[in-house]
């Protein structure tokens, strides 16, 4: 697994994101490294979640069109002590990106003992760039969603808090 950003939160911070996430995300039983995202859920719903041992995991739940971007998942730890959630990909995109990196070192490895084409050196690091460029994608999608989730759950707490004052 290979993290691509750690966020620091304050308490505060880090429970209303909980609260927010798991108000807005749809139940799953099983971890989602390996399985589909793409489901049909209802309107309010902006992510999925999985509750594990140490962390609950959430990611954006996919379309038919964006599953071919790197899926990232959000890490929140479960001890009360880490002030701190972490991005991830999933254990497929790492395999993915795995992949590309040692297809980049066989090109360079053919390339210098003369056996290589210039394709073996063009095409891995291009295919590293767009998956690059999705990783980045999905990351603003993912960051999109999270403020959505947050002020919405901001949005419902202040009306709960005006309903309770009349």
């Amino acid at each position: 697994m290979i993290t691509i950003k750690t966020v620091s939160l304050s308490p505060d911070e880090k429970a209303e994101l909980e609260k927010a996430l798991r108000k807005f995300a749809a139940k799953r039983e099983t971890n989602f490294d390996f399985i589909s995202s793409e489901v049909s859920m209802g309107a309010d719903k902006i992510f999925l979640g999985y509750e594990g041992n140490r962390n609950i995991h959430f990611t954006r739940p996919r379309t038919f069109i964006d599953r071919y971007l790197p899926k990232l998942i959000i890490n929140l730890p479960r001890n009360t002590t880490d002030l701190f959630y972490r991005l991830r990909l999933s254990n497929m995109s790492t395999a993915v990106l795995v992949l590309l990196v040692i297809g980049i070192a066989a090109g360079i490895i053919s390339a210098s003992i003369g056996e290589g084409t210039i394709e073996a050196l063009i095409y891995p690091p291009g295919f590293l760039f767009m998956f690059a460029l999705g990783t980045l994608l999905e990351y603003k999608l993912s960051a999109l969603k999270v403020k959505k989730a947050i002020s919405k759950y901001r949005l419902l707490k202040h009306r709960y808090i005006e309903e309770e004052s009349l």
